[in-house]
């Protein structure tokens, strides 16, 4: 099984180390947070069998961007932003959490509350509350977005492993997720 994460593959952190440094205070916001739970390759993998993080989010923009699901500006700025901004000022997890809850949840939830008060009612109001579901993500992945992990595990890719090709999948089956989101959209 997977013992946990460790940003230092030669270090030794226990399960009990590993939680105490990836929590953070959820009262800074009323939103409920959703956990990612994942399967990973053993620290010792060959390199060939990762990608960063960095190259991920230039892939899934550029795909997102193609396909029309992100306007280019948006999708452009916001790589920009989370990419060379970010790091640069090394936020901690609470305050991006603050951040994101200013300018983000209060935004759009400003704008639902204004939409609720209008006789008529926005197409993009629906789409608005949907986002809803998916807007904390970026506070979900911050911490590893923000610098390596490695993991222990007993499992280990296949020797010809190819993690290019392999992201390059992972992108695709997000563009068919969002397709098939869309479609449904459409029948409604």
């Amino acid at each position: 099984g997977i013992e946990g994460a460790f940003s230092d593959p030669s270090a030794d952190y226990d399960n009990e180390e590993k939680k105490e440094s990836l929590q953070f205070d959820h009262s800074l916001t009323k939103y409920p947070r959703k956990y990612i739970v994942t399967v990973a390759w053993d620290a010792s993998s060959h390199e060939s069998a990762s990608f960063s993080w960095l190259s991920y989010a230039y892939a899934i923009t550029h795909m997102g961007s193609l396909c029309g699901h992100v306007h280019r500006v948006v999708a452009y700025s916001g790589l920009l932003l989370s990419t060379k901004l970010f790091p640069r000022l090394q936020f901690s997890l609470d305050a991006f959490d603050l951040l994101h809850s200013l300018l983000i949840r209060t935004s759009i939830d400003a704008l639902l509350r204004l939409c609720d008060k209008l006789p008529w009612k926005p197409e993009f109001a629906q789409e608005l509350k949907m986002l809803g579901q998916v807007l904390d993500l970026p506070l979900v992945f911050f911490p590893f977005a923000n610098q390596s992990f490695y993991f222990r595990s007993e499992l280990s890719p296949p020797g010809d492993f190819n993690s290019e090709r392999y992201m390059f999948s992972c992108v695709v089956a997000a563009h068919r997720f969002i397709r098939m989101i869309e479609a449904k959209r459409r029948k409604h």
